[in-house]
């Protein structure tokens, strides 16, 4: 079973006891989740990073509607945009990303929902595994990726690099705690600026990698002053 960047995002941000978002990374994870989709158009052919800007290069339908949606967004926009413009875009602009990829989870019965009601008035959702298996593979990939290199088989340079791609929007949502250990986040932290040098990849993902990484990030930079000066002013 092939899941998207975003589906493994966010398995690994969905707390396993509760079936809700982990809280550290509630600001994080609808950017990351915009960054993860345009990483998978990028891996797919579909977009290309020119300098600092963001290329449709096949604008042929994926055939996964987050995918099409979001292709068809870039694609109508005349003016050539960076990955940090993307990033927020997207996140603006697929209003229903999270509950879609919740969705493809359930179907593909690797979650499902659960509904209560608050005070027998208020009704909220949760989304527990079904069977964590698979998070678990998704998981254990990025814990060979950085702990043993070494281990990664031969001729999955593609499968190097989604894995790659995926760490680094991990840590730019602050979930490296959910794969690692205390010990090991703290070292991975240190090391995931420095892992597209000791992982073969492309100069492409090295370079998309750092793009969507830096967006992610100054998105949730951009989104927290803009809330704190809005909490200042009331």
């Amino acid at each position: 079973m092939m899941l998207t960047l975003a589906e493994k995002l966010l398995l690994i941000g969905l707390n396993d006891e509760t079936g809700k978002v982990h809280y550290q990374a509630s600001t994080a994870l609808p950017y990351g989740l915009a960054g993860a989709v345009l990483a998978d158009l990028m891996l797919l052919g579909k977009v290309e990073l020119q300098g600092k800007n963001i290329v449709v290069v096949d604008p042929k339908p994926v055939g996964q509607p987050i995918f099409d949606k979001a292709l068809h967004i870039i694609n109508k926009t005349p003016r050539k945009r960076n990955a940090k413009y993307w990033v927020q875009r997207l996140k603006r602009d697929l209003k229903t990303l999270r509950q879609d990829v919740l969705t493809l989870l359930i179907e593909q019965g690797i979650l499902k929902e659960e509904k209560r009601k608050i005070l027998g008035l208020f009704e909220t959702r949760t989304y527990p595994a079904v069977d964590g298996e698979m998070e678990e593979q998704v998981k254990e990939k990025l814990r060979v990726l950085v702990l043993q290199p070494t281990e990664i088989e031969e001729n999955k340079e593609l499968a190097q690099e989604r894995t790659l791609v995926l760490l680094s929007l991990v840590n730019a949502c602050d979930l490296l705690r959910q794969v690692f250990d205390r010990q090991e986040a703290r070292v991975v932290k240190k090391q995931v600026k420095h892992l597209t040098k000791d992982v073969p990849v492309s100069k492409a993902v090295k370079e998309m990698v750092d793009a969507i990484n830096a967006s992610v990030v100054l998105a949730i930079t951009s989104a927290a002053v803009v809330t704190s000066s809005s909490s200042s002013s009331n």
